[in-house]
């Protein structure tokens, strides 16, 4: 009976969500709150994570960002036709397929990474030098 009872909860409280599966949503709700926000928000928090060096959070986010894209690229897919103009959901199939293969390309931040590890993407960039005396000259 309890199985059922969080069955039943879980089906409703993850209604909007299965519809999104199912590709019975409207496009713009999938890839705008679902795709764009909830995956920005997944990353914000990578990156707290990162910063403050909890590799246990990250592990967690890389997992939960796995199951998030999964999700996403299906249900964005399957929703691609509930839009009034056949324009937009070419495109989101577009971005859909470039996402899948950016995210299958090898270019990923391990989860054990350390803070002090700069990854090679963030190698490659030229960033001014930063000096500590700059700043207390800039005050004085």
């Amino acid at each position: 009976m309890g199985g059922s009872r969080l069955t039943k909860f879980l089906a409703e409280f993850f209604a909007a969500e299965i519809r999104a599966w199912r590709g019975e949503q409207p496009l713009w709700k999938v890839f705008w709150r679902y795709g764009v926000v909830t995956s920005g928000a997944l990353i914000a928090f990578y990156v707290i994570g990162f910063y403050v060096d909890r590799i246990a959070l990250r592990q967690v986010l890389v997992f939960c960002f796995a199951l998030h894209t999964v999700w996403i690229l299906v249900s964005v897919w399957r929703c691609a036709n509930n839009t009034r103009e056949r324009l937009w959901g070419s495109a989101s199939t577009l971005v859909n397929c470039g996402l899948g293969l950016q995210y299958n390309s090898g270019s990923r931040i391990r989860p054990n990474q350390s803070h002090h590890e700069i990854p090679s993407t963030l190698r490659r960039m030229r960033l001014p030098k930063y000096n500590a005396t700059d700043e207390i000259e800039l005050r004085h």
